[in-house]
């Protein structure tokens, strides 16, 4: 079980093309890959390109869980047998010190990490419980090995970003900052008559340009791919003339940063007030 209700992937998206699909429509075929994806409250399979067999939930922004969405994946592995592995390489760090699971209240047998630990370094890490980790060679029989294991100047970066998470007031700042963010976005997108949905968690949030004929909550991959991304596409360009660079894709997750500034976040607003203005009356 991949947990893709918070994470999403860029793969590529170059020129002046804006992405009108999520990342795995655009990825390379795995088809000696085969990996379930549990949908709730449906658990129908679902075939999609590259050979992978998946059931439900796909990239395609920020997508919040039902409460009992994960307490019944966890159970459902404990019943069977199965490990349970968070993809936390985005969510890490981001939405709670602890992760996504921290913040949902449910522990997997593994976690992947990535970004935020390699204090804008490479990096990347997986740990879980000790009888599974003590597997992995030199006390176990599972080789793992990489040119940059332990690389010393990405773990230095990775551990002074973490102290500063821990001992700072950072996720307040975040929360603050984003929920700012959001809330303009969102009187910015009424004043110019558009219906858009806004995903948040933290400081991560999606916009979904689902129109007035659209869906009104955003809650899987099927209710995501009904947007309109020839308006987003409009906004995101938009947006570029006026100086905001956003995810070229409809399917993504935006981020705020500690490195933003108050100004940077009003900036934004300012922008995205004359680029939905410009989408609503094309």
């Amino acid at each position: 079980m991949k947990l893709q209700v918070l994470t999403t992937m860029t793969w590529a998206s170059s020129g002046r093309s804006v992405s009108t699909q999520p990342a795995w429509r655009s990825r390379p075929s795995m088809s000696s890959l085969s990996t379930w994806f549990l949908a709730h409250p449906r658990l129908t399979r679902q075939r999609v390109p590259g050979g992978r067999r998946r059931r439900g939930v796909a990239a395609g922004g920020v997508i919040i869980p039902p409460a009992e969405y994960l307490p019944i994946i966890h159970r459902i592995c404990r019943e069977n047998d199965i490990l349970l592995i968070f993809d936390e390489v985005i969510t890490g760090f981001r939405v709670a010190y602890g992760g996504a699971q921290a913040l949902y209240g449910v522990l997997p047998d593994l976690t992947c990490l990535g970004k935020i630990i390699g204090g804008g370094l490479p990096v990347g890490a997986y740990g879980g419980r000790a009888e599974i980790m003590d597997m992995v060679a030199p006390q176990g029989p599972v080789y793992q090995a990489g040119t940059l294991s332990g690389n010393p100047l990405a773990v230095a970066a990775g551990l002074a970003t973490l102290k500063l998470l821990k001992d700072g007031d950072a996720y307040r700042r975040l929360e603050v900052g984003t929920a700012r963010l959001v809330n303009g976005l969102k009187q910015a997108a009424e004043d110019a008559g558009l219906r858009l949905v806004f995903n948040r968690v933290g400081s991560m949030f999606s916009i979904f340009f689902t129109g007035h004929r659209g869906p009104e909550r955003i809650v899987d991959f099927e209710t995501a791919s009904l947007c309109d991304v020839r308006a987003y596409a409009a906004y995101f360009w938009r947006m570029i003339r006026e100086g905001v660079y956003f995810a070229p894709s409809q399917f993504e997750s935006a981020f705020v940063s500690l490195a933003h500034t108050d100004e940077d976040l009003e900036r934004t607003v300012e922008a995205a007030a004359a680029a939905f203005k410009a989408v609503g009356s094309s």
